[in-house]
């Protein structure tokens, strides 16, 4: 009677063992969290925070100190220091892994609509196109969980 209660007992921590596990592996995924300073692949790094509808992000560091917008089609904007100026903008996420986005890239001046996707919880891949026909893809990694 006492070894049928043992074994009762071992097969039921089992079970509810295997059911932690198997809740676990249906668990929908972390969302994606964009916030936060990421690296792109020529080495600029770009501080994404929330703001009014969703996220922006800004050349926290360029390339090169000193760099000037000269490409940007408004004359207005053309001359301004790359260093704090706004590049990405995110919105609506399609899925927990996706954000619909628009991306200046100021060496060619141009602004693309594309999407942020989340690689792994630190590298995301952003596409853009103009026209649906011209597009860039970056990749980018970020930087030691610094947050804004």
């Amino acid at each position: 009677m006492l070894g049928a209660r043992v074994r009762g007992r071992a097969v039921l921590r089992f079970c509810l063992a295997l059911l932690a596990a198997t809740l676990a592996a249906i668990a929908p995924a972390r969302a994606f969290e964009p916030a936060g300073l990421w690296l792109t692949e020529l080495q600029a790094e770009i501080m994404i925070s929330p703001c009014f509808q969703g996220y922006c992000g800004i050349v926290a560091k360029p390339v090169k100190p000193g760099l000037f917008d000269i490409n940007n089609p408004d004359p207005r904007l053309r001359g301004r220091p790359i260093e704090g100026m706004p590049m990405i903008w995110l919105t609506e996420a399609s899925s927990s892994q996706v954000w619909e986005a628009q991306l200046y890239n100021p060496i060619d001046g141009k602004m693309y609509a594309g999407e942020v996707r989340m690689r792994d919880a630190r590298t995301i891949y952003l596409r853009g196109c103009v026209f649906f026909v011209f597009c860039k893809a970056e990749t980018w990694v970020k930087l030691d969980g610094r947050q804004p």
